[in-house]
């Protein structure tokens, strides 16, 4: 995608929303599963500190980092980086006050 200055929506827009939805559903579908992020971490074969930056958005996260966190997670990869997995008609189905890291 290049960046066209007639798109609302810039490449470096779009890639920043594509890893906070990812950051978002592998934050919630964690404590879904109830498990930490060491824990996921320790399954995946990352450190917690990398996992902490990927739930926070901040980390580049490559397509192998997010396989083995849909492995781990025993889920398809399609539903972290999907931005409407957990919404309904735009509605995020969880609160967002719950949804802090552990």
């Amino acid at each position: 995608m290049k960046n066209n200055p007639e798109s609302p929506v810039s490449e470096n827009d779009h890639q920043a929303s594509m890893r906070q939805t990812f950051a978002r559903n592998l934050r919630v579908c964690r404590h879904m599963r109830g498990i930490s992020q060491e824990e996921l971490a320790n399954m995946a074969q990352m450190s917690r500190s990398y996992v902490s930056g990927v739930e926070k958005g901040r980390r580049n996260v490559s397509i192998n980092n997010m396989a083995s966190s849909a492995v781990a997670l025993n889920m398809p990869l399609k539903n972290l980086v999907d931005p409407d997995f957990l919404s309904v008609d735009g509605k995020l189905l969880i609160e967002k006050d719950s949804l802090s890291t552990y």
